[in-house]
């Protein structure tokens, strides 16, 4: 069975079906479960993942956030099917930069006693 839609996967999904829907390894989402990044019931050994879970993790990884401000609404939203750590880490490293940036230009400077 060719799995291509979290919608196609089945009510409770093993691993190598979730990561033929988002692309990537086995192992990665076996991973992902291990550390709770994706939530999973793991039973018999094996790491269950509902579509609920699947829709979740993907909504918490996405590369650009829907709150971010710097996007217009002639800017396309991107959400790709499979996303590499790297960048995940380096968008959640551009979202700190740019909050820090924010509250520095929002932050009163303080006052030194000389």
């Amino acid at each position: 069975m060719k799995i291509l839609k979290i919608s196609d996967l089945p009510d409770l999904a093993l691993p190598a079906e979730v990561a033929a829907v988002l692309r990537c390894s086995k192992a990665f989402i076996q991973n992902e479960c291990k550390t709770g990044r994706m939530k999973s019931s793991k039973v018999a050994g094996k790491h269950l993942i509902t579509q609920d879970a699947v829709r979740i993790y993907m909504e918490e990884n996405r590369v650009i956030a829907p709150e971010d401000k710097n996007m217009t609404k002639s800017q396309p939203e991107i959400q790709p099917a499979f996303v590499d750590s790297d960048v995940m880490a380096e968008a959640r490293l551009q979202r700190v930069l740019n909050t820090a940036k924010a509250l520095r230009q929002t932050t009163p400077k303080a006052k030194t006693l000389d």
